[in-house]
C-alpha cells in the first residue's frame, strides 16, 4: 500500500470517529496561454497535480498577440477521475471518484517595442474551480477561486516558420483553504515555473506545437507538505484538411508530466517519494472565426499514471482580441 493510500485510510477513519479531521484530496490547477487551460488532482505532488496548466497549450502554443495588441483567452474544463493510482499504477484508494469543473480567464498584452524578430509580452490569469470528491465512503465538494497567475515578461522570437516564446510564471494561491476538508478549490501553495514553447508552421495548413515547463513548488504552510518539482511537455499537431474551408483544423493533443524530486512532509521525504507521472492523448478540433478569433474543443485521456488520479479531460477554449 502506498503512502497516499495509507494516509487516506487514516483520514477516513479519523473523520468517522470525530467528524473533524479530514485531509485535502483534490486541488486542481488550470491555466492558459495562446489557447490553453489545465488540470486537477490528489495527494502525491500534494494531491496529484501542480499549479502549471499541463495539457493546455495545444494550439499555436508559442504565439502571443502582435505588438501593441491585447488578447482575451477563456477556458472551461471538465475533469473526471475514476481511480487514484499508486507507484505501480494500481488503484490505491477504494471507492475513489473526483469531478472538477474549472474556468480560467487570461488577458495578454504584447508591448510596442520589438527588434530583430524579438517582441515582449505580459499577462495575468485568474481561475475558479468547483470540485467534488468521493473516497472511502465520504463525499465533499467546494467552489471558489483557485489562484492568480502573473506572467511579468515573456520573450517572443520569430524565425521563418518557427516561433518561440519563453518566460517565467508566478502562481499565487487565493481563496479559503481548510486542511480538515476533503475538497478545497485552491492548492494553498505558491509555484514558480519557467516555460519554453515552440510552434512550427511549415505551411498555412500545419501547426505543430510543443510547450515545455519546469515547476518549483513552495511548502503548503497549512499542512507542512511540500510537493516535488515537475517537468512537463504539452503537445499538439493540427492540420487544415479542407482546401475550400481553411477555418477548420483537426489534430491530436496531450501531455507528459514527470515529477523529478520527492515530496516532503514537515521537512522529511515522503516514503517512496510519491513522484507523479502522467501521459495523456486525445483528439481536438479548432474553428478559426478569423485569424485572431478561435474556438477549441478537445479531449485528453490519461494513462501510465503514477501517484495521481487517472481520468479524462474535456476542454472548451476561446480567444479574441480586446
Amino acid at each position: 500500500m502506498t503512502s497516499t493510500a495509507r494516509a487516506l485510510r487514516r483520514i477516513v477513519q479519523a473523520r468517522r470517529r470525530s467528524q473533524c479531521l479530514r485531509r485535502r484530496l483534490i486541488g486542481p490547477g488550470l491555466l492558459c496561454a495562446a489557447l490553453l487551460l489545465a488540470a486537477p488532482s490528489v495527494e502525491a505532488s500534494e494531491n496529484g497535480s501542480g499549479n502549471f496548466a499541463v495539457g493546455a497549450q495545444t494550439v499555436i502554443a508559442a504565439y502571443f498577440p502582435p505588438p501593441n495588441l491585447t488578447e482575451f483567452y477563456g477556458y472551461l474544463l471538465y475533469y473526471h477521475a475514476g481511480s487514484f493510482r499508486d507507484d505501480h499504477g494500481h488503484s490505491a484508494i477504494p471507492d475513489f471518484e473526483a469531478n472538477i469543473l474549472a474556468q480560467a480567464y487570461r488577458v495578454a498584452h504584447t508591448w510596442g517595442y520589438s527588434a530583430g524578430g524579438f517582441s515582449f509580452s505580459s499577462s495575468a490569469i485568474a481561475e475558479t474551480v468547483y470540485a467534488k470528491v468521493h473516497a472511502g465512503g465520504e463525499t465533499d465538494d467546494t467552489f471558489g477561486i483557485d489562484l492568480l497567475e502573473l506572467d511579468p515578461l515573456h520573450v517572443n522570437f520569430d524565425w521563418g516558420h518557427l516561433h518561440l516564446q519563453t518566460g517565467p510564471f508566478f502562481y499565487l494561491p487565493v481563496g479559503p483553504y481548510d486542511p480538515t476538508s476533503l475538497a478545497n478549490s485552491t492548492t494553498h501553495y505558491a509555484t514558480f515555473a519557467h516555460e519554453l514553447a515552440a510552434t512550427w508552421m511549415p505551411t498555412p495548413k500545419w501547426d505543430v506545437s510543443l510547450d515545455s515547463n519546469v515547476s518549483f513548488n513552495l511548502r503548503n504552510k497549512a499542512t507542512g507538505y511540500r510537493s516535488g518539482d515537475l517537468f512537463a511537455v504539452t503537445y499538439g499537431v493540427n492540420y487544415r484538411p479542407f482546401d475550400s474551408n481553411q477555418k477548420w483544423q483537426f489534430g491530436i493533443n496531450g501531455f507528459y508530466e514527470q515529477q523529478f524530486s520527492d515530496d516532503h512532509s514537515f521537512g522529511q521525504p515522503v516514503p517512496t517519494g510519491a513522484r507523479l507521472r502522467k501521459f495523456a492523448v486525445g483528439p481536438q478540433a479548432v474553428y478559426w472565426v478569423s485569424p485572431a478569433v478561435a474556438v477549441v474543443v478537445k479531449w485528453q485521456h490519461e494513462m501510465a499514471v503514477r501517484n495521481a488520479p487517472r481520468g479524462d479531460l474535456m476542454w472548451l477554449e476561446c480567444a479574441f482580441p480586446l
